[in-house]
């Protein structure tokens, strides 16, 4: 149970920053094309 509940918030923070990442390179994709 513990071990499990460990690896769900552990990919949860993952795809956090992941999310955080992907949102990153696209604003600057952005920022340049204006």
């Amino acid at each position: 149970m513990d071990n499990q509940q460990n690896n769900s918030i552990y990919q949860q923070k993952y795809l956090l920053n992941h999310n955080l990442h992907v949102t990153q390179c696209i604003q600057e994709s952005f920022s340049t094309i204006v």
